[in-house]
């Protein structure tokens, strides 16, 4: 298990409780992997609260990834932010989003907006539709988003090939009680990769279909 760390950063926002968070990023190569490297100096130069970075690592599904870079986790720890191994992050990315979680009984998860390499927007949360000090409910991908494991504890489907659709799954979990999922404005990341469909997605969409009839209508 990874050692908590102290921020680079001093923290600006008001924090009534957990004033520490974990940090997952699933992994499936980490020989040679400079995404990684990038994303993790980032988490070092802009993280303003203690954290612990738990890699979930291994030629799995990205699912089985989370769930093991979770599993490391001290159990202490009850906000979890999730990121690709493809993400940066800027600075108090990790007090603007607990803020948000702590703002409101009924947000589950907070999500930053994103740009990918160019800064061309990559999907509907780009930093041009929701701007800082926005905060708009949405269905986020599995980018990098937050969420309290204690309040709306996610169980991550590893029968999801690959990657895409669990982090849906995972979103329809936290709505199912009862909370909002939602962005921030105020946390704006650079997506390295470009989003594309993989040789699993249609067997990922049943599958998620199977589970949340009537969610895509």
């Amino acid at each position: 298990m990874s050692k908590l760390k102290n921020p680079r950063l001093r923290m600006y926002k008001t924090i009534v409780r957990s004033p520490k968070i974990g940090i997952v990023i699933p992994v499936y190569n980490y020989v040679g992997n400079t995404n990684l490297a990038q994303a993790i100096y980032t988490i070092e130069q802009c993280c303003d609260m203690p954290y612990q970075l738990s890699l979930g690592i291994g030629p799995h599904c990205v699912a089985k990834n989370r769930v093991k870079g979770e599993s490391r986790l001290d159990p202490s720890i009850r906000y979890v932010l999730q990121m690709d191994d493809d993400v940066l992050v800027p600075p108090h990315f990790a007090s603007e989003m607990v803020q948000v979680l702590q703002s409101q009984d009924n947000i589950g998860a907070v999500s930053a907006v994103m740009v990918g390499p160019t800064g061309a927007a990559q999907n509907d949360l780009s930093y041009d539709a929701i701007g800082p000090g926005v905060v708009k409910e949405c269905l986020p991908p599995g980018t990098c988003f937050m969420y309290d494991r204690k309040d709306v504890p996610i169980v991550w489907d590893t029968r999801y090939q690959g990657s895409q659709w669990e982090d849906t799954d995972a979103m329809m979990q936290i709505r199912a009680t009862g909370k909002k999922t939602v962005a921030t404005g105020n946390v704006q990341i650079m997506h390295k990769n470009n989003w594309s469909e993989n040789k699993w997605w249609n067997e990922n969409k049943a599958l998620f279909t199977e589970k949340w009839p009537g969610a895509l209508s």
